[in-house]
């Protein structure tokens, strides 16, 4: 069937003025381009939970394994004294660890 012409039944031709509409929208480049960029932030704010998620497991492991350490503050001050120094700037993340 060519551009203009009819035919007999009449849904076939809805469906296709419906296509021939669908693809003379402009919009529709556009829309797939941001719907790309709002997949991708979807995905990297996936990821930032997951990463913030194993912290905090990592965190709820540590005290479930050392809820009955009696000296649980005194073994944690010797671990922090015996460490080495982090600068502000490494832990905002504006510098590099040395």
């Amino acid at each position: 069937m060519k551009h203009g012409e009819s035919h007999e039944d009449p849904l076939v031709n809805e469906v296709v003025d419906l296509v021939t509409l669908v693809h003379a929208l402009p919009v529709v480049d556009w829309l797939v381009e941001d719907a790309h960029h709002i997949v991708t932030r979807m995905a990297l704010e996936v990821l930032a939970h997951i990463i913030v998620l194993d912290a905090y497991l990592d965190e709820l492991e540590w005290r479930f394994n050392n809820r009955d350490n009696p000296y649980l503050f005194r073994d944690t001050l010797k671990r922090l004294v015996q460490s080495e120094n982090l600068e502000y700037k490494v832990l905002i993340g504006e510098g590099t660890s040395s």
